[in-house]
């Protein structure tokens, strides 16, 4: 007798049971005598589990007690490759399902458990269509499942499967078919590995390596790889272009250094031992470099920026990458203002006014060398950093202190205004003072105002000049006044310019009629 006439689980073809819950296993392998070794069989009105979960069960079965510990020895040795196969399905990591022809679960192994959530007394003789997929791949897997009549095998697809705590798992199967001595499909057995990491590493990749190609082809400065010989591994297109080359193929393979760093700027070689940015690689140090040139394909040369960084792979260097700038325009731009500059210095240095700049707090930012030879001191140093109002402006000439917030300079510069004065003095290191005729400009950036420079002349002999004259005009006015004869002064046309007292009383006319 076999379990099935005993048990009477329906679950043979034509039976009862084998709509709902399939062909029993015991049946399939022809263990009706041995189905205690065949996982996936029913008893006590459930679906039993793995071969590991029924071989202690079965024991109290009725049905296993009809045999004599011979028989079932034999019923052992016998089936014994049923056990194993079960033993193995169950240790493999990969997802093994046995489906009838109808794409319902007839056995699955315990990776599939573990994968979905699922026991598989809840998922025996359930259509795995039903349970497992996504609605937008239901049709898809239906349409493999019908054309595994006619196609060769074995024959693979991914799809996705829902958990029992409702994750996507995505799955890559391998289908193949058992068919019967007339050649009828009787079981569908399908082989998958959950690949759910493995594709979201790779399209992570993916996505990094999109990201990557993206900002080297849109980023200006060129950018190239190279391996432990320096030879090129990679290019960008900006790269490409600095260096004159029309593809990358041009390029790969090649000596970065004789190829575009073989000759100094003056025209020397470069050896390549000597090369700086062989450094990254030998050392492996960071370098940076805006000394050097590069050489385009058409043998002309720029001034370059280059960074180069080494690669590592397990702790040994393996290459570098190198990031460059043509600076042409900028090496252009720092000459001109390097040559500004010096017109500049060569201006303040050789004019005999002083000048200064100062911040909007007052304080020195620079001082020309006629500047401290008028103000007395021997060095810049003694004069950046302090305060001019304090340093060379404290006192009026009358020797009354003359506060910050009254002087005139540096309301000026704090207000942006430019003034012009020459009826004040400064004062000496040595605490002597001199007049002085000065100029304050505001200076901006911006629109706004960052400080002043101030220009100034010692008017001394200016000064001691005007005070002679002064007084000669007064011994000559007095003279005039005092003499007995008349006096007038005429322009060319013969008009009368100026007249004394005397010539006056002598003509008879007052001054203002004259």
């Amino acid at each position: 007798m076999n379990c099935w006439d005993f048990m009477k689980c329906g679950r043979i073809p034509g039976g009862d049971n084998a709509t709902e819950l399939g062909i029993c296993p015991a049946y399939t392998d022809g263990a009706g005598q041995a189905c205690w070794l065949v996982a996936g069989t029913f008893c006590g009105g459930r679906v039993q589990g793995t071969f590991a979960q029924k071989e202690t069960s079965c024991q109290d079965c009725e049905f296993y007690k009809q045999f004599d510990p011979q028989h079932q020895s034999q019923m052992r040795a016998q089936f014994w490759y049923v056990a194993f196969t079960n033993t193995i399905l169950d240790t493999v990591g990969a997802l093994i399902v046995v489906l009838d022809p109808q794409g319902r679960i007839v056995r699955w192994n315990r990776a599939c458990e573990q994968t979905t959530g699922f026991s598989f007394e809840e998922v025996n003789g359930r259509c795995v269509w039903d349970l497992f997929l996504i609605p937008e791949e239901i049709e898809s897997v239906k349409t493999v499942f019908e054309d595994l009549r006619t196609i060769h095998f074995p024959n693979k697809h991914e799809n996705h499967w829902v958990t029992k705590n409702g994750d996507r798992r995505l799955i890559t199967w391998s289908n193949t078919v058992l068919r019967d001595d007339d050649g009828a499909i009787t079981h569908v057995i399908t082989t998958g590995i959950d690949i759910t990491e493995r594709k979201q590493t790779l399209d992570a990749l993916q996505e990094s390596e999109e990201r990557a190609r993206l900002l080297l082809n849109s980023t200006a400065e060129g950018i190239f790889g190279s391996d432990a010989d320096a030879n090129v591994t990679f290019a960008n297109p900006a790269a490409l272009r600095l260096l004159g080359f029309d593809d990358l193929s041009q390029l790969l393979g090649r000596n970065i250094h004789l190829l575009c760093h073989h000759t100094r700027a003056d025209g020397t070689p470069y050896p390549l031992e000597e090369c700086q940015g062989r450094r990254a690689v030998q050392r492996g140090e960071s370098i940076h470099v805006d000394d050097e040139v590069f050489w385009r394909s058409d043998g002309a040369s720029f001034p370059v920026e280059y960074w180069s960084y080494p690669v590592r792979r397990n702790e040994a260097v393996v290459g570098a990458v190198t990031t460059f700038l043509d600076i042409t325009e900028r090496k252009q731009t720092t000459d001109a203002l390097r040559e500004s500059e010096e017109r500049a210095r060569l201006l303040l240095s050789s004019t005999a006014e002083g000048i200064v700049g100062v911040d909007t707090n007052g304080n020195f930012t620079f001082a020309n060398p006629a500047s401290l030879r008028l103000l007395g001191f021997d060095a810049p140093s003694q004069l950046l950093g302090r305060n001019m109002h304090l340093v060379c402006h404290h006192t009026r000439e009358d020797g009354t202190p003359y506060p910050m917030e009254e002087c005139r300079g540096t309301r000026a510069i704090l207000q942006g205004e430019s003034i012009h004065v020459d009826d004040e003095i400064l004062w000496r290191s040595d605490g002597t003072s001199f007049p002085v005729e000065l100029w304050s400009y505001p200076v901006r950036r911006n629109e706004e105002v960052v400080g002043g420079v101030v220009t100034f002349l010692d008017i001394t002999e200016r000064k001691q000049a005007e005070n002679r004259m002064q007084k000669s005009e007064k011994w000559h006015r007095a003279i005039i006044e005092t003499a007995m004869d008349g006096f007038w002064l005429v322009d060319m046309q013969a008009h009368l310019l100026e007249v004394n007292e005397t010539y006056c009383r002598m003509s008879g006319y007052s001054e203002q009629e004259l």
